[in-house]
């Protein structure tokens, strides 16, 4: 079950990462690709991770919607602040995103009102590091295959 539900999140990867790219106007080739993985680990997986670690089952944890709700905000932050820095020059859109990238951490991830947990405090952080790993290899795969087979199979015009 864990190996098929790793490759489903890897084409789910891979298609949010080309969509995105045509969404941007952007050419997918092999350095393109990687940088927009890094990228897009960076905004679902690390920034998230700042306020909100990987769990583990029996972990003590906040309101599960307002988990989601708070990681999906900030991934879209994040995401946002990224593409201001990365792709404009404008100082005022540049300032907003930092406050943007910022407001979730600012308001905070939901957490327990209590942190009772019967797991063991380094395991669950050997688990999120090792989670935060394994994620980046997944989104660095994901982006080198995306920049070596886009190129192959894109729909070229007739001669």
């Amino acid at each position: 079950f864990t190996g098929l539900a790793t490759i489903a999140t890897a084409v789910g990867i891979a298609f949010v990462l080309v969509a995105c790219m045509i969404f941007a106007g952007e050419a997918i080739d092999e350095r393109r690709a990687l940088a927009w993985a890094v990228a897009g680990f960076v905004a679902t997986g690390l920034v998230p991770a700042a306020g909100l670690a990987p769990e583990l089952p029996g972990a003590a944890a906040g309101d599960l919607v307002g988990r989601q709700a708070w990681w999906a905000a900030t991934a879209v932050a994040t995401g946002f602040a990224l593409w201001a820095f990365l792709k404009t020059s404008n100082w005022l859109l540049r300032l907003g995103a930092i406050v943007i990238l910022l407001a979730p951490h600012l308001i905070g991830a939901p957490h327990p009102n209590a942190f009772k947990s019967r797991v063991p405090a380094e395991l669950a952080a050997q688990f999120a590091a090792l989670s935060l790993l394994v994620q980046a290899v997944l989104w660095i795969i994901v982006g080198w295959a995306v920049g070596m087979l886009w190129p192959r199979f894109a729909s070229r015009p007739a001669a």
